[in-house]
């Protein structure tokens, strides 16, 4: 990932700057002091920029100084870490908060490179929650999609509207499928439609998108609900056959598939649908 120029400007000091006091320095490696501030305001800095500004505990840090160090170096390396975070995987914002408190980062400092991060398009959750869709969706329903989207920081809204836009493409019959696993990928041709196999399965168009199909007994194209695709998933995986199990793995069945946010309605269709 490039990292644009745009290096942070100091914040000119007033004319009368508050004093920070340094209530403690506490050792967070071999090289690293977290600074720790009478006021609730911490920092990490290396020992060597820890010499160089002379804090030491107990001593006062003028605002200027402080201002100094958020701009030449806090400031510089949340943003170099913030496009690091984005390099290994995609993340939303909030796991990227979350991530750099955990590094030490101040909540100013964090916004700061969250907010150069978007500038460049380099964070989008709307972009987050469509690629999680589109590789979840096969195996997971649209109730515990939703849940862990929120639980990553996506806003409700915007979950509801990939959700919904996955559906009508899905409708609309402008989807194809492949296996979940791999296994197999079904071949798209020009249209982005799928034309429906013996099985069903999983396939990708043509820009890379994930679509769920089946087929009917007659090898027709046929649409299929998403959350009965994401069932049958589960069927196939876990080997179930309805006619040969007992109460017992029928409940235990239908129970996991339940904690995974499946309706017992749509858990009976898919069971009742399936040729196993």
């Amino acid at each position: 990932m490039t990292q644009p120029e745009n290096r942070p400007q100091p914040t000119a000091a007033s004319e009368t700057a508050p004093l920070h006091t340094v209530a403690a320095l506490e050792r967070t490696g071999k090289r690293k002091v977290r600074v720790r501030l009478e006021d609730g305001g911490s920092f990490v800095l290396y020992e060597g920029e820890r010499a160089r500004f002379g804090i030491e505990e107990g001593e006062d840090l003028p605002d200027e100084v402080l201002q100094e160090i958020c701009a030449e170096i806090l400031i510089p390396r949340a943003r170099r870490r913030c496009l690091h975070l984005l390099e290994a995987m995609d993340r939303t914002a909030r796991q990227l908060r979350e991530k750099m408190q955990h590094d030490g980062y101040p909540d100013e400092v964090i916004e700061d490179a969250l907010a150069y991060a978007a500038s460049y398009h380099y964070i989008d959750d709307r972009r987050y929650a469509e690629n999680y869709v589109r590789t979840e969706s096969a195996r997971r329903s649209r109730r515990q999609m939703m849940a862990e989207l929120e639980r990553k920081g996506v806003d409700r809204d915007t979950i509801r509207e990939v959700l919904d836009a996955r559906r009508e493409l899905v409708e609309s019959g402008s989807y194809a499928y492949a296996d979940p696993e791999g296994s197999r990928a079904f071949a798209v041709p020009e249209g982005n439609h799928a034309f429906a196999t013996p099985e069903s399965g999983r396939a990708f168009d043509v820009q890379g998108r994930s679509h769920v199909f089946a087929a009917s007994e007659n090898g027709t194209e046929e649409t299929e609900d998403p959350e009965i695709a994401a069932i049958r998933y589960w069927i196939r995986r876990k080997d179930y056959r309805e006619a040969e199990a007992d109460d017992g793995d029928r409940r235990r069945f239908y129970a996991f598939l339940q904690r995974r946010g499946f309706s017992l309605e749509d858990i009976r269709r898919a069971v009742r649908e399936s040729p196993r």
